[in-house]
């Protein structure tokens, strides 16, 4: 198996335990591009020698800790709320200082 570096499990950008199957595709078919593209990138041999290793090279996982996916069902924490047919924001009642 791959590890994080440093042994430990790797922090994904993107919620939810089946986040760890598609960041596990997502690096496998970066490596197949980068073994069959016709302009190979200058990283692609010393990430293959990383892999090869069980070690995830850091670009990865830096790259799987800062995917975000907006709109896809992930829970949003804002102190506003905007009313759809007003079309004004207003605050909620936990971050209310409405009228200070």
């Amino acid at each position: 198996g791959v590890s994080g570096g440093g042994g430990g499990k790797i922090k994904l950008g993107l919620a939810g335990a089946h986040q760890e199957l598609n960041a596990a595709l997502a690096v496998r078919l970066l490596r197949e591009w980068a073994k069959r593209t016709p302009c190979p990138p200058p990283w692609g041999p010393a990430a293959e020698e990383e892999l090869a290793a069980g070690r995830l090279p850091a670009a990865f996982r830096a790259g799987l800790a800062k995917t975000e996916w907006w709109g896809r069902a992930q829970i949003v924490s804002d102190e506003t709320a905007v009313d759809a047919e007003a079309g004004a924001e207003v605050a909620t009642e936990a971050g209310s200082d409405a009228g200070a």
